[in-house]
């Protein structure tokens, strides 16, 4: 049985002389001093093997290991038990940690087989939590509701210096805020100029469940909830207008509402914008810094992450892997597959450093055209209550491989409810590259009379559409002759010129032209191109 039990607990502190250790805490006002002087007493009073004190920042989201010098200044997220003690801000003790449910294995060593945590509270603020740990060759008896009463009555008996420790750490924290928030105003006094055209605030990010009730896109929003519950940097891949923004305004939501944050600032960077600032303005950090500091203890998007220039790379790398780095969470947008992550590693426009920081988690969004009927659910969502698709319209709407994502479905159903004025969208209504490219029937695709009041965006958008979509065989013929009339549109009628472009001799085009029918579409007046813009 451990010896210190039948010791009574006041002759036990006069025995490690508590008043000695009451005046050294009382001359301290470095935190690491005054807990590394506490774990040592601890300790040495309870027989323990292992003591560790961690810090509990402000927040009670972050925690730092103060009495060990290669981890004193790790700041990092609770796990196990110390968030069970930080939630509930009461003790908790194991003597079997194999078998303790609410132990986490892979946190703690082989050899330690049971643990007391227990919280430090002064002026009801919670400053730290101990964790007093024993291996399995310990000759002290096991863990029991004595040692937590030893620890408190020792907590009680240096009060004041627990006082005085957290009244210099409230006013070094309410500093800290003080000094953040001049540096914000600071920076954004210096880089005024940048603010609005590189990154922006989205004042209220909605935490609504993304739309889809598809497999592939619900196992995805289960991803996402468990990248919400952590602070992990997180990468999301995908073509533009898959829904990378939404889904990371989601997340960020998500995580607010978990954190019960009062200000969970989402700053957008547009990443392409500092791209296109001149080369010798790639080394100047200041927008990138602005938006860092007014992401503070929140999130930083970075849009088109693959366009952010080299050095600011660096500068984000050393930066927010600092001392700092738990205080802004960086959610990037790739509008590509992740594939373009590693080539871009590979060519030497990626920072290794960079790479791995992206790649820590990711999430690879559905196209829109592998999400079955989702497509019709965001179009009644589009819609509103007060129209509807007919069912012709909603086959159109299903089948369409809608290349460009969401955001061309938004643009066709917002064109559709405007041109409509009955309460129905009607196939009518829709642009007729959906409807060409979502009929599977020879008949119902188009021929060279079908196509003649086609203009060039929207030729070159049919175009895209039938080779994105995998149900529909794409003729040869078909495709010739969307080149061939594109071409053509292009040199106002000159068929030298065109068959230059086309790599073909003019005896050839002439040939393919009448072939396909496409003659007709040409008069004697050259109003080839009148034609095929009006």
């Amino acid at each position: 049985m451990n010896s210190h039990h039948l010791v009574p607990v006041n002759v036990r502190y006069q025995a490690l002389n508590i008043s000695s250790l009451t005046t050294t805490l009382l001359g301290t006002l470095d935190e690491k001093r005054f807990f590394q002087e506490l774990a040592n007493y601890l300790q040495s009073m309870m027989a323990v093997d292992q003591l560790f004190v961690y810090k509990v920042h402000p927040n009670n989201q972050n925690i730092s290991l103060l009495n060990h010098e290669c981890d004193a200044s790790e700041v990092t997220s609770p796990d196990g038990i110390v968030a069970q003690v930080i939630r509930s801000k009461r003790a908790y003790y194991s003597n079997n940690l194999k078998r303790d449910p609410l132990y986490t294995p892979a946190l703690y060593a082989k050899e330690v087989i049971a643990e007391l945590s227990i919280p430090i509270i002064s002026n009801n603020i919670l400053l730290a939590v101990l964790c007093l740990q024993r291996n399995e060759n310990s000759k002290a008896c096991p863990f029991d509701y004595n040692d937590i009463t030893a620890i408190l009555s020792l907590l009680s008996e240096i009060a004041v210096p627990l006082s005085n420790l957290q009244i210099i750490l409230s006013a070094r924290y309410l500093n800290d805020v003080l000094t953040h928030k001049i540096k914000v105003a600071e920076a954004k006094k210096l880089g005024h100029k940048h603010h609005g055209a590189i990154f922006r605030r989205e004042d209220s990010p909605s935490s609504q469940l993304p739309i889809g009730d598809s497999k592939i896109f619900q196992e995805l929003l289960t991803k996402a909830k468990i990248a919400a519950s952590s602070d992990r940097n997180l990468l999301l891949c995908g073509r533009a207008g898959d829904g990378k923004h939404t889904l990371a305004k989601y997340i960020h939501a998500i995580s607010a509402a978990a954190t019960s944050a009062s200000e969970h600032p989402l700053i957008v960077v547009n990443c392409s914008s500092l791209k296109e600032l001149p080369l010798q303005q790639h080394h100047d950090f200041a927008p990138l810094a602005e938006a860092y500091l007014a992401a503070y203890e929140g999130t930083l998007l970075l849009e088109h992450v693959e366009e952010l220039p080299f050095p600011m790379q660096e500068w984000l790398v050393g930066h927010h892997l600092g001392e700092a780095k738990k205080s802004v969470r960086i959610i990037s947008l790739l509008n590509q597959e992740l594939d373009a992550l590693f080539a871009a590693r590979s060519a030497g426009t990626l920072s290794t450093k960079f790479f791995f920081s992206l790649h820590t988690m990711n999430l690879s969004l559905p196209r829109l055209k592998d999400r079955g009927e989702d497509a019709l659910k965001l179009a009644a969502h589009f819609l509103g209550e007060k129209k509807s698709l007919s069912k012709k319209a909603q086959e159109f709407i299903k089948n369409y491989s809608w290349p460009s994502g969401i955001s061309e479905l938004k643009q066709v159903i917002l064109c559709a409810k405007t041109m409509s004025f009955e309460s129905e969208i009607l196939p009518t209504h829709l642009p007729e590259y959906v409807r060409f490219t979502s009929s599977h029937s020879e008949e119902e695709r188009p021929s060279g009379s079908k196509l003649k009041n086609m203009t060039k965006p929207m030729l070159e958008k049919y175009l895209e559409s039938i080779f994105m979509e995998s149900k529909l065989e794409v003729p040869l013929e078909l495709v010739e002759r969307i080149v061939i009339l594109a071409t053509l549109q292009k040199c106002q009628s000159n068929k030298s010129m065109a068959s230059t472009k086309l790599g073909i001799t003019t005896k050839t085009l002439y040939n393919k032209i009448r072939a396909y029918g496409l003659d007709e579409l040409i008069d004697n007046n050259h109003n080839f191109a009148r034609k095929l813009t009006h």
